[in-house]
């Protein structure tokens, strides 16, 4: 992707006595020296705008070069046919005011009464054909300005790097799991992502076979060296390794930036293992992977990791505790390593896949999988929903799971429950997903992402599913719409 280009111009009238352009000036500077550290470029617009002429010259300008976001700053008030000139070419607007230079007598640059004004020219003439803006206030540095413009940095870089990206759906949803139906037709409008289906897992598998154990001997022999356990076959795991270089060298060819894939029950059969591990590593490398063909949840983990630089998971909700609020997170053994408490984990066969002896025994031996649990950590579920229109979030921390029964797998409690920023009882949460028919993945991250989502969520137009509280009764007002 090209680097994120912001365009610069700003309105400075001289019957004001504060010196705007010389704040001005002195912002850009310090707006500058955040170029390398935050990987944008700032494209400045020279002359000063005091007319209407000027700034359908600088629009045109900023419009040649294909910014991707303008900054109008106030450094004094202005007439109002600035804004409105440069609000025709359609551009996100970012409206930035500074402290006046005095607090009593005659207004110094009355910079705030300026962006007010232009924020009100957008909302009020061209109503619903507005552009979408963000206000910021204060030096370029400072403790108002600076964590707000990262935040939109990082969020309308990701809406840029999502336009025209590759997901890849490597099989087909598993059987049954109707939920996870998407329509690309509505990714590809709502967020510019290509959906490839190309991929068969026979094509995945014949890859694979011809990865030679002594090309994948250094990863398999960390993962079991560092495992506190192992109770799986070595056989099943330099598979489940060899899986993971065929998935990352399709990802490579086809320019995949995540990874849905149809893990059963074609890789079982034909590979004889569960892909687990795979989808583990291949987190942790960095391509997101979702689990059973579920690619609403992989551009989920994808627009996570834009948010967390460390890798995300899918998970199911498996149980809920009133008793401290809390509720499990699990799934069958795809969580990365990194993510697991103390960093331990151990190599087990997969919970459920078993192979029947011939006296008729069944033994558990079929897949080796990641058994770890939750690190402690500030946490974000996060999933697209309905027709690629509609999102949930919600945020806990996870506990300490070193005391608490849980389940074989990749898993953990979440308590400091909250919905959209407001807390909700597990029970709520509960019965939020269930009533609204939320699919049973769920995507996540060890970090609170909740500002980037919000904003992320506000700029794309998705609406928040609706919060239900539990009942013992259908209540009519939960109905949707």
């Amino acid at each position: 992707m090209d680097k994120f280009l912001i365009g610069i111009a700003a309105s400075s009238l001289d019957i004001f006595i504060g010196n705007g352009e010389e704040v001005y000036r002195k912002n850009i500077s310090e707006l500058k020296k955040l170029e390398n550290k935050l990987d944008f470029e700032l494209l400045i617009y020279d002359k000063l705008l005091n007319t209407k002429d000027d700034a359908a010259k600088a629009g045109t300008f900023f419009e040649n070069n294909k910014i991707d976001m303008l900054i109008y700053f106030h450094a004094t008030n202005a007439i109002g046919d600035i804004i409105f000139e440069l609000a025709k070419f359609g551009f996100f607007l970012g409206l930035w005011a500074v402290e006046e230079t005095y607090k009593s007598g005659p207004f110094a640059n009355a910079s705030l009464i300026g962006l007010n004004q232009s924020s009100a020219i957008i909302k009020h003439f061209f109503r619903n054909n507005s552009n979408l803006f963000k206000w910021f206030y204060g030096d370029a540095q400072g403790e108002l300005f600076l964590p707000k413009f990262k935040i939109t940095l990082k969020v309308l870089k990701l809406i840029k790097s999502l336009k025209n990206s590759r997901i890849g759906l490597i099989g087909n949803i598993s059987p049954g799991f109707k939920d996870m139906v998407f329509d690309e037709r509505d990714i590809l409008k709502k967020l510019g992502v290509d959906v490839i289906r190309d991929i068969g897992i026979e094509d995945l598998i014949n890859i694979a076979e011809t990865i030679k154990d002594s090309e994948i001997s250094v990863v398999s022999e960390k993962l079991i060296k560092n495992a506190v356990e192992v109770n799986a076959e070595k056989t099943s795991i330099i598979k489940s390794v060899k899986l993971y270089e065929a998935l990352k060298k399709i990802a490579e060819e086809h320019k995949f930036k995540a990874i849905a894939l149809g893990c059963w029950p074609k890789i079982e059969n034909i590979f004889k293992i569960m892909p687990c591990i795979a989808s583990s590593l291949l987190n942790s490398f960095g391509i997101p992977v979702s689990c059973e063909g579920d690619l609403l949840s992989a551009i989920s983990l994808l627009i996570l990791r834009a948010f967390n630089k460390e890798p995300g998971v899918v998970m199911d909700l498996a149980d809920f505790d009133l008793n401290n609020n809390s509720i499990q997170l699990w799934h069958c053994g795809n969580m990365p390593l990194c993510l697991a408490q103390d960093g331990k984990y151990s190599i087990c066969n997969h919970y459920a896949w078993y192979n029947e002896l011939e006296d008729g025994t069944k033994i558990r031996n079929f897949g080796a999988v990641i058994d770890s649990k939750f690190k402690e950590s500030e946490i974000t579920v996060f999933r697209i929903v309905g027709d690629s229109d509609k999102y949930y979030y919600f945020t806990g921390r996870s506990l300490d799971n070193k005391n608490l029964n849980t389940f074989d797998g990749g898993r953990g409690w979440i308590g400091n429950l909250k919905l959209f920023k407001n807390i909700i009882s597990s029970l709520d949460l509960i019965n939020t997903v269930v009533v609204n028919g939320i699919p049973h993945h769920y995507p996540l991250t060890f970090k609170d992402v909740s500002n980037e989502i919000e904003e992320f969520s506000y700029i794309l137009g998705f609406k928040k599913i609706k919060r239900i509280e539990y009942k013992n009764y259908l209540d009519s007002s939960d109905r949707e719409g």
